[in-house]
């Protein structure tokens, strides 16, 4: 009876051990997601990707599954999750096997699993404080990504050629557009974070200042708007009168120090000279090139409505030799219809649940409706959405405010 109680107490410790390294890896994943630059040459896959996969290695081994069984997830969010999920992959495979290069489908369906379903399972075996400490790690990575691109463009000009794009700073996700509308998405998880003071209300300043500045340094006209869009519907829901001044003395304590800086030139030549050329639409940086591009998936459209082009098929079409920057669009025209119909109902389901959530707590379903809105008008202007930073926050959201909502219903028993 004693050996077996020693056997025992030994199992438990090896697997609190493992449990506990494996949410070590979960923080390390969710910072190092807007690192994307740090990843293996010729494919896609990131520091944070091993870091993920190490993770669920760990969790199974410490047989965390208690938080999955216990989440209460509504069954018609896990479903449609599910559901849209697999529409959106079937939909390429299909297309691809049939129009496009089977190899390149099966790599991009490779990656839709990886972020739609293994990441998920991973952030689901978490408890509301890790949830909450993935978040925090998740706010840390963006800022600093901010900071360090911020730094690049006004000190060190010129080792910044690997994080810019035409003059514009894309720090460490490369990709100045991804920056900034990434940054759009954070805004009110750090918003939210700020008033129920899991950051301290001078590290979310200091967080907030990084991400402004690293919308100017990013220097898109889109991104910009995201951001506008995602703090001004978030005040707006939050219907809290004392959080909305604050923030508006805050953006404003900014805006004066701002004042004292001298602009990007690129964020003057790109974005100020829309406001000075009376609004006219071919002055805000690539809005021709990419109107032509959606006007040239909509003719491929016309003659494959059902069945795509294939994964990565348009960009060998178009004379621009790019992929038509609309997710809506690039996934109907390279995964047909069904990809199109996945993915509207994937951002429907996440819309509705962030709805419910602010019938239930106002602040709470402020941030996850501005995040739902914010990914939705974001993918009028991405390619795809399979990179770990842009369904990183959205899963986050969605897991944390789960709590929220089975505590509103306990209280209304």
């Amino acid at each position: 009876m004693l050996t077996s109680s020693l056997n025992r107490i030994s199992i438990e410790n090896k697997s609190t051990s493992f449990q506990s390294i494996g949410v070590f890896f979960v923080y390390g994943a969710t910072f190092f997601s807007f690192f994307p630059y740090i990843r293996a040459p010729q494919i896609f896959f990131t520091l944070a990707d091993l870091l993920f996969l190490l993770s669920a290695v760990f969790l199974m081994l410490g047989k965390r599954n208690e938080y999955i069984t216990k989440s209460k997830i509504p069954s018609s969010v896990i479903f449609g999750w599910v559901f849209s999920s697999c529409l959106i992959m079937t939909g390429l495979a299909l297309s691809t096997i049939i129009n496009g290069d089977p190899n390149r489908g099966l790599i991009v369906v490779i990656q839709y699993s990886f972020t739609l379903f293994l990441v998920p399972f991973v952030y689901s075996q978490l408890s509301f404080e890790e949830l909450k400490n993935s978040a925090r790690f998740g706010i840390a990575g963006v800022t600093i990504v901010c900071l360090f691109g911020i730094i690049m463009y006004y000190f060190f000009a010129q080792y910044a050629r690997p994080f810019t794009m035409g003059g514009r700073m894309g720090s460490f996700l490369e990709n100045p557009n991804s920056l900034s509308k990434t940054i759009s998405i954070f805004i009110p998880l750090l918003m939210m974070f700020s008033h129920y003071k899991y950051v301290r209300k001078w590290t979310a300043l200091i967080g907030l200042f990084c991400m402004i500045g690293g919308l100017l340094v990013a220097s898109s006209f889109g991104g910009l708007l995201a951001a506008v869009l995602s703090l001004a519907l978030f005040l707006l829901l939050s219907l809290n009168l004392k959080m909305i001044m604050q923030t508006l003395l805050a953006v404003g304590f900014i805006i004066i120090i701002g004042m004292n800086i001298t602009l990007p030139e690129i964020f003057e030549s790109r974005i100020m000279s829309y406001f000075n050329s009376s609004g006219q639409t071919s002055s805000v940086g690539s809005f021709d090139d990419r109107s032509y591009l959606n006007y040239e998936a909509l003719e491929e459209i016309k003659k494959h409505p059902f069945i795509g082009i294939g994964a990565d098929s348009f960009e060998k079409l178009t004379a621009f030799q790019l992929p038509v920057h609309n997710t809506y669009l690039n996934f109907w025209v390279e995964g047909g219809f069904i990809s199109l119909i996945g993915l509207v109902i994937f951002l429907i389901i996440i819309l509705l649940y962030a709805i419910k959530v602010w019938r239930l707590n106002k602040t709470v379903g402020a941030a996850a409706i501005s995040m739902s809105i914010t990914l939705i008008s974001n993918c009028m202007t991405i390619t795809h959405i399979y990179a770990r930073f842009w369904v990183v926050p959205m899963i986050l959201m969605v897991l944390l405010v789960r709590f929220y909502v089975n505590q509103e219903k306990q209280q209304e028993r």
